[in-house]
């Protein structure tokens, strides 16, 4: 009697289960994508901040209704593997408890791992405060934010004794697999990659993954059979065509993923083979190229600019290394010394999207009907991440946490561009680099002469008279306040400051007016401002506030043709940017730009064209020649390297 009443219950449950499977295949196959990955519901369902323990624990038979179950904590495992439509959307399992009911569950955080390691199968998931709803498809759990689902290790006290029992879920995911033959194959350790690639198959079989991820792993085993029996197959012209063929598309693939090494083995090795491949010796020159910009840092940047984007170079970070910083977490540090105008680094972006207004279509793979460039870049990169994982440790290193509460507005944003290496520049707003753009490859020189050793900087907000507010921004964007030298300078006269950068934005004349009547009344603002920057901590730091009256001077004094007029106001500006010329020591006796904390400018480049276009009377003749060439060095450090110094040149010849 008793076993009849079992196995109608068994019956019973194995119902109800089909009936849930078959819920939850047609809900995935349900071509509404009326999903989105961060729910408005996430601002009225905040998360649970209750520790485990004190929380009750249920089943799915005691959800019953609509709503948030407060101060509850679900145990239950998934039963198959995940799906997920689009890495926007939800990830869909089923679950069951330790009474064998089942359900259907939806997680709508984002994530930076594959949707096969969430909600894997036989994982044991303690879900809290769970949200229960009846959708088209039947009940429904979903789970909005990621401190609500936590991974139970066995051993744990929550774990129901019908769970410890449950097989053990695989050791590596079809994720880690893959990423162990990218790595084999790198190295070319072809049986070795071709076992992971099996495992990652079998494990791919028995989960049922997607049709195309299947397809992508056979084909990847595929084209490493072939390459690992490439001796063999040049035995004939037939086969060796193949080969050829195949190992192409294999340079092809590493040449897409920077790896310019290993594509150089690769073609070395096939022209070992087929040494009159037209094919590879083209590609052989280009290679050798990107292994030059690689190991050297010499680009040819006026054909760069001229050149579709995104631009095929190799990125030169050699110079440069991550590592702690005392202050500021992580920063970057250069590795040697670098001369000013020197290269610092030139990197691709690792992702780069266009700002724009264009709706676009739901779709599986854009969960959104309209993206700015922020949502666009985050969807490429993880695409771009799941495609290659070898790629995501790069990525993710970049985040060391938050110390800030992020907020959502509705500040449209403009072209949006990742650089891996970059990235890790702190602020200062007297940096000694600067950056500039060519094509999508950003381009850092240095400012100054930077010793090995040296922590590298860049301004995430320039320090100019028409913008007194950086600090502000630096606050309200960036969430610190920088401590720089030129920063600790004003921070005992800042209320002076923001008044006199006002006041010199009205006052700085324009042409059209008589100029003497113009010179007396910015010097007169000079004046002012020179009361203001009385303090010695202005010693050794560039005096931002009177750059624009200088100028204004300058402006006003060369079409007088005052020589003498045109240095004093050409060295003030100088030393208002924050550098002097001064005398090298020796019998030689050069002149030389010194300023650690100066800021590159073309009005720098001017100043010092001035000086070497009117030098001062009785002076060497040597000193024009090396007021160009420090003009040139300055022009380097900061121009988008598109302009060659001899066009500059010819336009400044013209302006005096």
């Amino acid at each position: 009697m008793v076993k009849n009443k079992n196995q109608r219950r068994q019956r019973r449950l194995q119902t109800q289960r089909n009936k849930t499977l078959l819920q939850h295949r047609q809900k995935v196959n349900d071509r509404v994508k009326r999903y989105v990955l961060l729910s408005k519901r996430v601002n009225h369902e905040p998360p649970c901040m209750q520790p485990l323990e004190d929380l009750t624990k249920i089943d799915l038979s005691q959800l019953g209704t609509n709503g948030l179950k407060n101060d509850t904590v679900l145990v239950v495992r998934p039963i198959r593997a995940p799906v997920q439509l689009g890495p926007l959307l939800p990830i869909m399992n089923v679950v069951e408890d330790s009474k064998s009911h089942v359900m259907h569950i939806e997680v709508y955080f984002p994530s930076t791992i594959p949707s096969t390691a969430i909600l894997a199968k036989d994982i044991v998931l303690a879900i809290k405060t769970p949200t229960y709803e009846m959708g088209k498809h039947g009940p429904c759990i979903k789970v909005f934010h990621p401190s609500d689902i936590i991974i139970l290790e066995q051993g744990y006290e929550l774990i129901p004794k019908a769970f410890e029992t449950a097989p053990e879920s695989t050791s590596k995911s079809i994720w880690d697999w893959k990423e162990e033959a990218e790595l084999a194959s790198n190295h070319e350790a072809y049986s070795k990659a071709l076992d992971s690639y099996s495992e990652a198959i079998d494990l791919a079989v028995a989960n049922q993954e997607e049709h195309h991820q299947l397809a992508t792993l056979h084909h990847a085993r595929w084209l490493l059979k072939m390459l690992r029996s490439r001796s063999e197959a040049a035995a004939t012209k037939t086969s060796g065509g193949m080969v050829a063929n195949l190992m192409i598309q294999l340079v092809n693939i590493a040449y897409q993923e920077k790896k310019f090494d290993l594509v150089h083995r690769r073609l070395e090795r096939l022209l070992s083979l087929l040494p009159e491949n037209n094919q590879a010796v083209g590609l052989s020159k280009e290679v050798a190229s990107r292994i030059h910009e690689d190991q050297h840092g010499l680009y040819d940047f006026p054909a760069m600019g001229v050149e579709s984007v995104p631009l095929d170079h190799a990125s030169f970070t050699r110079l440069t290394e991550v590592r702690a910083s005392d202050d500021r977490g992580r920063g970057l540090f250069a590795r040697f010394k670098i001369p000013r105008g020197g290269l610092v680094l030139c990197e691709q972006p690792f992702g780069v999207r266009q700002s724009t207004t264009t709706t676009r279509p739901l779709s599986s793979s854009n969960a959104y009907t309209e993206c700015n460039a922020n949502t666009r870049i985050w969807l490429d990169i993880v695409q771009k991440i799941f495609a290659n994982p070898s790629q995501a440790g790069r990525l993710l290193s970049l985040h060391a946490g938050s110390e800030y509460s992020p907020s959502i507005t509705n500040r449209e944003s403009n072209t949006l561009s990742i650089f891996v290496q970059a990235s890790y520049m702190n602020h200062s707003c007297v940096q000694n680099t600067s950056r500039s753009f060519v094509g999508d490859m950003i381009v850092v020189r240095a400012n100054s002469d930077i010793p090995a050793g040296t922590k590298l900087t860049t301004s995430y907000v320039p320090a100019i008279s028409s913008e007194p507010n950086r600090h502000a921004e630096l606050l309200g964007s960036w969430h610190f306040e920088c401590a720089c030298p030129l920063c600790e300078s004003e921070k005992h006269c800042r209320d002076d400051l923001e008044e006199l950068f006002h006041k010199v934005a009205r006052a700085c004349p324009a042409r059209s007016i008589d100029p003497y009547m113009a010179v007396e009344e910015v010097n007169e603002l000079i004046k002012e401002l020179e009361k203001v920057y009385s303090d010695s901590t202005f010693d050794n730091v560039p005096r931002i506030g009177m750059q624009d009256p200088q100028a204004s001077l300058l402006d006003l004094w060369n079409p007088l043709r005052n020589h003498a007029r045109i240095r004093e106001h050409t060295t003030a500006l100088l030393r208002e940017r924050g550098y002097w010329i001064v005398v090298t020591s020796g019998g030689d006796g050069k002149l030389q730009l010194e300023g650690e904390c100066g800021m590159p400018h073309r009005t720098v480049v001017r100043a010092l064209h001035s000086l070497a276009r009117f030098p001062e009377t009785g002076s060497r003749r040597e000193e024009s020649r090396e007021y160009l060439e420090m003009a040139k060095q300055m022009w380097n450090v900061f121009n988008d390297t598109c302009i060659t110094w001899e066009e500059e040149l010819e336009t400044l010849d013209e302006i005096m």
